[in-house]
């Protein structure tokens, strides 16, 4: 089956022969704009006074735009509406874009930008999550608390307390190839944009509304990234405004890429997090009761956060089971970048919480933490453990909980080892899901017996007695992670296949890669369902004119939901084939067969 060997990336040859066509390295046409942002040089406060005369007469600018000067407010947020692509009169953070300078080269656009001279009426800024708290600066009214049973109590009549608190950085995402857009002003006002996003359906969206004009009369391409890791996933709407803005404005092409020092200044990254935590357990170091407060730090708006906080809820038990928990999350409001989507959004911080409550559980007791970590496992079905007993349902304090929500969820029923049926209070999350086909106690003991972990134990043990100052360490940590999109709708995907009288195959799809090798993995796809050699598939650019209304490439997802669209695709065209075909030879249409290059009929091969 070619979809499953493991075949090198469709590109790999155009990248280390340095062939391969980013968005900067497509060539521009004659008089194409170069852009750069003004930014700002405080994190809160009004402008009080603005001079541009230095940058408009700057050697090389065309124009310069203020907030003022745009078609419409030009909103680059994926959520809220809550994020103009310039500041106007308010700036809520260091570094937030105020004006846009359009020059006929990159350097001269940012020589100009450093020119302006912009008076400040500047105010306290909240920076902290202690300064968010005590300001009650927020994107909910309160917070949002999720609980399974009671966990106080169970916390208060353990036999066994800790309590603590973690608190976890931010990231820069890091991609290689920096934040870039181009736009092409066609006939009648439409766009083209070529953009290095994560989800071109966005960029089409925002365009579209920034120049007030519908959906199909922007298109948007994307070949490839130089890396995204969520990154790339709202930030790159802003550029692609702004080139459209001045490209529909003067009528020529233009073009806008951040530098690594703009990209680092205006960009968001992961949200850091605080998660104080209180437990009961026992002396084995089973869990009885949990209690996390999770601190978001969400910046000056609220793009993704909300989701990206559910998320950090959703993890808080990894492969875990908490019979009694209560999670409470704050989405804090910040005069910072405004935190984004990050490979993980949300999961690895939630993650991080549980996984400290365990070392610490093994420290205080000092046991192993990985015979802390698998006391506390899900039970295992394969090997007929049983379930705990049942603990009070769910509930959300809200009424928030999750797109599907536990109000649906009746009784459950758990298959056992023995092939029977019965009715149990199956396991369930801290948010309601119900676990099945836990495995995790088999892969554990696979991976440590592979890995050698006792024998590697014993010698770091053994090199930390003998050695005051420097100290060796071994971890071990489970991890169950829900891929796909919590936003059930966004886990769509849509394909478009031509099969060409040469045999040879043309396809789109709405996933966008970024160097994980999605279009190869696609195109396998493909060949497998024709039965025809790799070499007759071609993908080319996604492209929101083949393909409509997609998701973003996020969430683990688009490998799984491409791919199948690419096989509906297939699917129903080779139907149509197979049907025509049986008609033709009046066989049956499953006597037809699609293999190695050709396709056969009883008697005859095509």
């Amino acid at each position: 089956m070619t979809v499953a060997k493991p075949l090198p990336h469709d590109a790999a040859h155009l990248h280390v022969t340095g062939q391969a066509r980013y968005v900067d390295d497509i060539p521009t046409p004659k008089g194409t704009l170069h852009l750069a942002f003004g930014l700002s040089s405080i994190a809160a406060g009004r402008i009080s006074s603005i001079d541009l005369d230095a940058v408009r007469t700057a050697p090389g600018v065309v124009g310069v735009w203020e907030a003022k000067d745009l078609p419409s407010d030009c909103d680059c947020s994926p959520s809220a509406q809550d994020e103009p692509m310039l500041s106007g009169a308010t700036i809520h953070y260091l570094g937030q874009p105020i004006f846009l300078v359009a020059a006929t080269s990159h350097l001269a656009a940012r020589k100009a930008a450093r020119l302006g001279q912009i008076s400040y009426a500047e105010r306290d800024a909240i920076l902290t999550i202690d300064e968010a708290m005590a300001a009650d600066s927020r994107f909910e009214d309160g917070p949002r608390i999720w609980e399974k049973g009671d966990a106080g109590e169970a916390i208060d009549t353990a036999s066994r307390q800790i309590s603590g608190v973690i608190e976890m950085g931010g990231q820069e995402h890091f991609y290689l190839e920096g934040q870039s857009a181009m736009a092409l002003p066609q006939e009648g006002g439409d766009m083209v944009v070529h953009s290095s996003t994560q989800h071109p359906t966005e960029i089409q969206h925002k365009v579209a509304h920034a120049l007030h004009l519908p959906m199909h009369a922007v298109r948007v391409e994307t070949r490839r990234m130089g890396g995204g890791f969520g990154g790339k996933e709202s930030q790159g709407n802003a550029l692609a405004i702004a080139c459209a803005i001045v490209a529909a404005s003067t009528g020529r092409p233009a073009k806008m890429r951040y530098d690594r020092d703009d990209d680092f200044m205006i960009t968001g990254k992961r949200h850091d997090f605080r998660i104080e935590y209180r437990v009961g357990f026992d002396d084995r170091g089973v869990i009885s009761g949990v209690e996390f407060e999770q601190y978001t730090r969400c910046g000056w708006a609220q793009d993704l956060s909300i989701p990206v906080a559910d998320r950090a809820m959703l993890h808080a038990d990894n492969a875990y089971h908490l019979p009694n928990a209560r999670i409470e999350s704050h989405r804090l409001k910040t005069n910072t970048q405004s935190a984004t989507a990050f490979r993980g959004f949300g999961g690895p911080q939630g993650m991080l919480g549980i996984e400290r409550v365990m070392d610490h559980i093994a420290h205080n007791l000092g046991l192993d933490p990985v015979d802390v970590r698998r006391a506390n496992y899900y039970a295992d079905e394969v090997s007929g453990g049983q379930p705990p007993a049942p603990a009070a349902p769910p509930r959300s304090l809200t009424g928030k909980m999750n797109e599907q929500d536990i109000a649906s969820r009746g009784s459950e029923e758990l298959v056992t080892n023995t092939g029977a049926t019965e009715a149990v209070a199956a396991q369930t999350t801290p948010y309601g899901q119900v676990v099945e086909d836990f495995i995790l106690h088999e892969m554990t003991d696979r991976l440590l017996n592979s890995a050698g972990y006792g024998a590697r134990r014993a010698a770091v043990l053994g090199w930390n007695a003998g050695n005051s100052v420097i100290k060796k360490g071994l971890a071990f940590s489970p991890v169950k992670f829900g891929i796909s999109f919590t936003l059930t709708h966004l886990n769509q995907a849509g394909a478009l296949v031509h099969v060409y009288q040469d045999g040879s195959i043309h396809m789109n799809h709405g996933g966008t890669e970024m160097g994980q090798g999605l279009f190869q993995k696609v195109a396998q796809v493909a060949a497998d369902r024709f039965g025809v050699p790799l070499e007759m598939v071609k993908i080319t650019a996604t492209d929101t004119g083949k393909v409509p209304n997609t998701s973003a490439t996020a969430a683990s997802s688009g490998s799984d939901l491409n791919g199948m669209a690419v096989k509906a695709a297939c699917d129903t065209i080779r139907d149509r084939m197979a049907n025509h075909l049986a008609s033709l030879h009046q066989c049956d249409a499953r006597e037809v067969v699609f293999a190695d290059g050709q396709v056969s009929v009883p008697g005859e091969t095509y």
